[in-house]
């Protein structure tokens, strides 16, 4: 049986070129939208408010996650709390 080519996160958002919102990011990411909500309101998650939407930066959210893991541009669905 072949393995699955892992998900490439850094490669994804360094693709896409207008801010996210929490639709666009969550089945990236593997979770519902309430929980890129929920890491957005914990900080866990970079976002900016933007005339009371919530959006993401692909940049800061590929450098943030970089950060955070550095597997994670090759990894879905890893916890990042």
């Amino acid at each position: 049986m072949e393995q699955e080519e892992p998900f490439d996160l850094i490669g994804w958002l360094s693709q896409q070129k207008k801010m996210l919102k929490a639709e666009d990011l969550a089945p990236v990411l593997g979770v519902k939208k309430i929980t890129i909500y929920r890491w957005a309101q914990k900080k866990k998650l970079p976002s900016l408010l933007i005339e009371n939407t919530l959006r993401f930066c692909p940049a800061t959210l590929s450098r943030w996650a970089r950060k955070q893991h550095p597997e994670f541009g090759k990894a879905r669905n890893k916890d990042i709390s």
